[in-house]
Protein backbone atom coordinates (compact mmCIF):
# COMPACT_ATOMS: atom_id res chain seq x y z
CA UNK A 1 0.00 0.00 0.00
CA UNK A 2 2.59 2.55 0.52
CA UNK A 3 4.11 2.00 -2.88
CA UNK A 4 0.39 3.09 -4.19
CA UNK A 5 0.35 6.14 -1.97
CA UNK A 6 3.82 6.86 -0.76
CA UNK A 7 4.33 7.91 2.65
CA UNK A 8 0.87 7.96 3.35
CA UNK A 9 1.43 4.58 5.22
CA UNK A 10 4.85 4.13 7.60
CA UNK A 11 5.22 0.99 9.55
CA UNK A 12 5.74 0.91 13.25
CA UNK A 13 9.03 0.14 14.35
CA UNK A 14 8.18 -0.99 17.34
CA UNK A 15 6.20 -4.18 16.24
CA UNK A 16 6.97 -7.15 17.91
CA UNK A 17 5.70 -9.94 15.62
CA UNK A 18 7.39 -12.81 17.66
CA UNK A 19 4.55 -12.60 20.52
CA UNK A 20 1.23 -14.49 20.05
CA UNK A 21 -1.08 -11.54 19.05
CA UNK A 22 -3.59 -10.48 22.17
CA UNK A 23 -7.14 -11.24 22.03
CA UNK A 24 -10.23 -9.42 22.18
CA UNK A 25 -13.54 -9.59 23.59
CA UNK A 26 -15.86 -7.21 22.18
CA UNK A 27 -19.21 -7.32 23.97
CA UNK A 28 -22.40 -5.06 22.92
CA UNK A 29 -24.17 -4.51 25.83
CA UNK A 30 -28.32 -3.31 26.15
CA UNK A 31 -28.79 -2.90 30.15
CA UNK A 32 -32.80 -4.42 31.05
CA UNK A 33 -32.48 -3.81 35.05
CA UNK A 34 -30.21 -1.24 35.69
CA UNK A 35 -29.90 -1.46 39.25
CA UNK A 36 -29.30 -5.41 38.97
CA UNK A 37 -26.55 -4.84 36.56
CA UNK A 38 -24.76 -2.05 37.95
CA UNK A 39 -24.68 -4.43 41.26
CA UNK A 40 -23.55 -7.06 38.97
CA UNK A 41 -20.50 -5.27 37.81
CA UNK A 42 -17.85 -5.41 40.42
CA UNK A 43 -18.48 -9.52 40.30
CA UNK A 44 -17.62 -8.89 36.65
CA UNK A 45 -15.04 -6.95 36.83
CA UNK A 46 -13.18 -9.19 39.16
CA UNK A 47 -14.12 -12.54 37.60
CA UNK A 48 -12.13 -10.65 34.38
CA UNK A 49 -9.08 -9.68 36.30
CA UNK A 50 -9.21 -13.22 37.62
CA UNK A 51 -8.74 -14.98 33.92
CA UNK A 52 -6.87 -12.53 33.36
CA UNK A 53 -8.52 -9.72 30.83
CA UNK A 54 -8.29 -6.07 31.24
CA UNK A 55 -11.00 -4.43 29.96
CA UNK A 56 -9.95 -1.47 27.26
CA UNK A 57 -13.20 -0.20 26.72
CA UNK A 58 -15.76 0.04 28.88
CA UNK A 59 -18.36 3.12 27.53
CA UNK A 60 -21.29 4.35 28.98
CA UNK A 61 -22.22 5.47 25.39
CA UNK A 62 -21.72 4.96 21.75
CA UNK A 63 -22.16 7.34 19.16
CA UNK A 64 -22.97 5.50 16.39
CA UNK A 65 -21.67 7.09 12.52
CA UNK A 66 -23.32 4.17 10.39
CA UNK A 67 -24.80 1.11 11.00
CA UNK A 68 -26.28 -0.38 14.67
CA UNK A 69 -24.48 -0.83 17.70
CA UNK A 70 -26.15 -1.76 21.45
CA UNK A 71 -25.93 1.47 23.58
CA UNK A 72 -22.69 0.14 25.50
CA UNK A 73 -19.50 -1.22 24.28
CA UNK A 74 -17.30 -3.11 26.29
CA UNK A 75 -13.31 -4.72 24.93
CA UNK A 76 -11.57 -6.92 26.93
CA UNK A 77 -8.20 -7.48 26.34
CA UNK A 78 -6.22 -10.56 26.87
CA UNK A 79 -2.75 -11.85 26.11
CA UNK A 80 -3.58 -14.05 23.17
CA UNK A 81 -6.85 -14.71 21.19
CA UNK A 82 -6.56 -18.35 22.42
CA UNK A 83 -6.82 -17.44 26.33
CA UNK A 84 -9.57 -15.04 25.12
CA UNK A 85 -11.44 -18.25 24.11
CA UNK A 86 -10.54 -20.59 26.99
CA UNK A 87 -11.84 -17.60 29.21
CA UNK A 88 -15.30 -17.40 27.94
CA UNK A 89 -15.94 -20.92 28.94
CA UNK A 90 -14.33 -20.24 32.74
CA UNK A 91 -15.75 -17.00 33.17
CA UNK A 92 -19.34 -19.02 32.83
CA UNK A 93 -17.91 -21.29 34.84
CA UNK A 94 -17.09 -18.48 37.26
CA UNK A 95 -19.75 -16.57 37.70
CA UNK A 96 -22.68 -18.50 36.91
CA UNK A 97 -24.20 -18.88 33.46
CA UNK A 98 -27.56 -17.01 33.60
CA UNK A 99 -26.41 -14.38 36.07
CA UNK A 100 -27.36 -11.70 34.03
CA UNK A 101 -30.43 -13.23 32.80
CA UNK A 102 -33.25 -10.49 32.72
CA UNK A 103 -29.92 -7.67 33.18
CA UNK A 104 -28.74 -7.41 30.60
CA UNK A 105 -28.66 -8.42 26.61
CA UNK A 106 -25.40 -9.21 24.93
CA UNK A 107 -23.82 -9.45 21.65
CA UNK A 108 -20.43 -10.99 21.85
CA UNK A 109 -17.57 -11.64 19.64
CA UNK A 110 -13.64 -12.74 19.61
CA UNK A 111 -11.27 -11.11 17.55
CA UNK A 112 -7.80 -11.08 17.26
CA UNK A 113 -5.25 -8.23 17.69
CA UNK A 114 -2.88 -6.59 14.97
CA UNK A 115 0.66 -7.61 16.12
CA UNK A 116 2.09 -5.66 19.81
CA UNK A 117 3.82 -2.83 20.05
CA UNK A 118 6.60 -3.58 22.26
Amino acid sequence: MSDVFPGWYAKPSGVVRDRPKRGYWVIGVRIVDPVRYFNLLEIAEETIDYLGGRIVIRSPAVTVLSGSLPPRLLVVEFPSLDRAREAVDEAALKIGEGLFDGVAEFDMAIAEGYHDFG
